[in-house]
């Protein structure tokens, strides 16, 4: 990110996400699956304003917990604007990544019993 920070950067890519998503769901125009996407921008939306993402790492953790979510948020690919936006969350994604490493889940495997 030459000029701007991360957090700025992403933050400005996943609010204009959703303000896509939510004119082709106004418009009529989305063909993804209706309450899939609305359950991506009821947990996007909830977590954007609950915490405020004031620092690369903060969004960083953010993005990273929600890459899911925000993938899904992307227009289809009959969109003038899909492959656009499938580089720069690509570009954001990979930057994520590199602030905040993925997190690994404590598992507990268990032997097998003697018996």
């Amino acid at each position: 990110m030459p000029e701007q920070n991360f957090h700025i950067v992403a933050n400005d890519f996943v609010k204009s996400l959703i303000k896509q998503r939510k004119y082709l769901i106004r418009t009529c125009q989305s063909k993804a699956d209706p309450g899939f996407i609305n359950e991506c921008l009821q947990e996007v939306e909830k977590y954007m304003s609950a915490y405020k993402y004031d620092s690369d790492i903060k969004i960083s953790q953010f993005w990273v917990m929600h890459s899911e979510e925000i993938y899904a948020l992307i227009p289809g690919r009959n969109s003038p604007v899909h492959q656009v936006t499938i580089r720069k969350f690509h570009e954001l994604n990979r930057i994520a990544r590199a602030i905040t490493p993925v997190p690994t889940r404590n598992r507990v495997f268990l032997a097998p019993s003697p018996n």
